[in-house]
């Protein structure tokens, strides 16, 4: 009896690709995939769905990244040099004073919530909490939303786990 779990795709698609071995198309397929809409790409997996494996077991995760990301870099044709995005940011970026304030309005607001004086220990929990991450990604709308919201979406992530 096999005891494996299918983690697989059961076949090839658009947004995943099979490779026997780790070579030059499966960085030619990483790059496709990360200039269209994502996906998957396992190596040591024939066409069928068959897993076969990659030869690449005695190969450290870092010394890997390192030959994909080269390789990404080379088939994409990425040009090297400084790139400055701040500046050129159409947007101004806050600083992290401003960051500061958004924490320490949370942080007051969850003290008073709870009736306490326990600063260091809120402090501790907000900043391993999902929020911080969200607070700090300016690609998301949580550092610029009001106070409030901000709050109760701490509350919901201390309650559920997520907001």
């Amino acid at each position: 009896m096999n005891n494996t779990y299918n983690i697989l795709p059961t076949a090839e698609s658009d947004r995943v690709e099979f490779k026997t071995t780790f070579n030059d198309e499966v960085i030619i397929s990483l790059v496709a995939f990360s200039n269209t809409r994502g996906g998957a790409v396992y190596v040591g997996v024939l066409d069928n769905g068959d897993v076969k494996g990659s030869g690449i077991q005695n190969c450290s995760r870092r010394s890997l990244g390192s030959k994909v990301s080269d390789e990404l870099i080379h088939y994409g044709a990425i040009q090297t040099g400084h790139f400055d995005n701040v500046s050129t940011a159409k947007y101004t970026l806050p600083t992290i004073w401003d960051i500061g304030k958004v924490y320490k309005r949370l942080i007051i607001d969850i003290a008073e919530n709870r009736n306490c004086r326990c600063y260091i220990d809120i402090m501790i929990e907000v900043f391993n909490s999902l929020i911080s991450r969200k607070i700090e990604d300016f690609n998301s709308s949580m550092y610029y939303e009001n106070p409030e919201y901000i709050f109760q979406s701490f509350a919901r992530i201390y309650t559920f786990g997520k907001i």
